[in-house]
């Protein structure tokens, strides 16, 4: 049960922002029970909204590595809900079960293809650790470049504040 009364009505956002549920409701198809918590703060709301929209829309990461991302980060930060939408997303871009059982379950990567691995391993040293080795600091760089290795850790930072604010919040489902 959300900790606040989601905002589902453009006119109910505060601080006449409109446009920023406008926003929402384009690059997402529907409000989220996330944004809809988030809206009390159309600020907070409409930034956190563009930063996702970056991944979504211009990531130069393949799509399978953002899902494995925001996966594995919901998991290690215990948000189910995140965890699972983001599994299955990464489910329909090409990884193995093995992968998504992996992520879920927090057991050893040993014979996952590296291109899945890798984001798994990245993610989880950052959530354990607050690190990333050198080793896989190096493996990500190689595999993505200068600018992707910033858009993985950054991407890793964006997934990891949703699940800390959804799991305050309590707002994880979709509404429709």
């Amino acid at each position: 049960m959300p900790r606040l009364t989601g905002i589902y009505e453009r006119a109910k956002v505060p601080e006449n922002k409109g446009e920023v549920y406008d926003y929402i409701i384009e690059t997402r198809g529907r409000m989220l029970d996330m944004y809809a918590a988030l809206l009390h703060s159309p600020e907070i709301a409409g930034r956190i909204a563009h930063v996702g929209s970056f991944f979504k829309f211009e990531s130069i990461l393949p799509k399978k590595t953002l899902a494995l991302l925001a996966s594995t980060i919901s998991a290690e930060l215990d948000n189910k809900y995140e965890q699972n939408v983001h599994g299955q997303m990464a489910l329909k871009q090409g990884a193995s079960q093995l992968t998504i059982d992996a992520v879920s379950k927090k057991t050893d990567l040993t014979g996952l293809p590296e291109d899945e691995a890798l984001p798994v391993r990245c993610a989880r040293e950052l959530g354990r650790d607050h690190q990333l080795s050198d080793a896989s600091f190096a493996a990500a760089q190689k595999a993505f470049g200068d600018k992707g290795v910033v858009e993985m850790i950054s991407a890793i930072s964006f997934f990891g504040m949703l699940a800390f604010a959804q799991n305050a919040l309590q707002a994880h489902a979709p509404h429709n």
